[in-house]
């Protein structure tokens, strides 16, 4: 694992939620936070400074672009914006963790955010099929695995892994 050895990175995982932040919840503050806007988050779309949310937090990883496994321009692509979809769609959840506590620059409201209002029905039909699920015993071959994904992904996660899963070297 290559943890610690990019600049930006930390040496081991941090628990974000033992980090020791007010709570006053004062002066435009969340868990001693500061609130954002979105209008102040979309700001801050380029190479000299990127912003993403995800969840109800908001990252600075201007620091981290050029070290992403997957390029600087998918970054740059969705910079400024919430990414909480898409971010959650292809990272673990223990991602985050691996950044500074200094990247997370603020919260947001994220029912303030209109990319969270969201599409109601392929939620729901994630939902169902996630609980439909087979178990992996039941599944032969990589078909079934891709029949599975298609169900319980959302589209723009099933575009993302499916665009590649044909690529010879």
């Amino acid at each position: 694992m290559l943890i610690g050895l990019y600049e930006g990175f930390i040496s081991s995982p941090l628990k974000l939620d033992t980090l020791p932040f007010s709570s006053s919840g004062q002066g435009g503050s969340k868990d001693g936070l500061q609130v954002l806007t979105l209008e102040e988050v979309q700001k801050h779309n380029s190479e000299e400074s990127a912003w993403i949310i995800v969840g109800d937090k908001v990252y600075d990883v201007t620091d981290f672009l050029h070290m992403h496994p997957g390029g600087a321009d998918i970054i740059l692509r969705h910079a400024g914006k919430d990414v909480d979809e898409i971010f959650s769609s292809i990272h673990s959840p223990t991602v985050l963790k691996m950044l500074r506590p200094d990247q997370c620059v603020g919260m947001i409201n994220v029912k303030e955010l209109p990319s969270r209002q969201g599409d109601v029905e392929e939620q729901a039909r994630i939902k169902r099929a996630r609980e439909a699920i087979p178990p992996v015993a039941a599944m032969v071959n990589l078909y079934d695995f891709e029949e599975i994904a298609k169900k319980v992904l959302s589209n723009t996660a099933w575009a993302y892994y499916s665009s590649a899963a044909e690529d010879e070297a």
